[in-house]
């Protein structure tokens, strides 16, 4: 931009100024609205940063805390996991060891029943996969498992009626 200072060091009353061309003016001015608008968006994108901010550093605590739980559960499930495992091949091995010994109907009954326990046991962690099928039972064992069935069913219905009694 060309331009002229207008005023002199002797005159102090008269203020220094500068001479521009009108087209020069005309882009200054726009300059220095186009300006302001940035300024105003820049303060907005700062301000919307900083929320941010604290909602990242928020998300990050909370995830940290999932993360330690996640890890946590997931080392409880294997204990779990290794215990019925555990308990599955005790129980084989039981069974296959009366078998030899040709056990008599009511420790059949009995086994039956065990089976029962465990799989509505493994259940809460496999959902709706058993270790015994109940198909696969001897006739004697399909007594003891039904046995279990009505127990435990009797055994809710026990629970949820104490439950009622206590909300009232």
């Amino acid at each position: 931009m060309d331009f002229k200072e207008k005023g002199s060091l002797f005159n102090l009353k008269q203020p220094k100024s500068v001479e521009l061309s009108f087209e020069d003016f005309q882009s200054l001015k726009a300059l220095a609205k186009s300006s302001e608008t940035l300024k105003r968006e820049n303060k907005a994108y700062k301000e919307m940063y900083e929320k941010e901010k604290v909602t990242t550093k928020s998300l990050r605590e909370s995830n940290d805390k999932l993360d330690k739980q996640l890890t946590q559960s997931r080392q409880e499930t294997i204990w779990y996991k290794k215990q019925y495992e555990r308990l599955g091949k005790l129980f084989d091995y039981m069974k296959e060891k009366y078998t030899e010994r040709s056990m008599g109907e009511d420790f059949q009954k009995v086994v039956g029943f065990a089976k029962y326990q465990v799989n509505r046991t493994v259940n809460v962690f496999r959902k709706n996969e058993q270790m015994y099928d109940e198909n696969k039972l001897t006739k004697a064992e399909k007594v003891g498992y039904k046995q279990a069935e009505e127990f435990f069913k009797g055994r809710q219905r026990t629970r949820n009626q104490d439950r009622g009694f206590e909300r009232e």
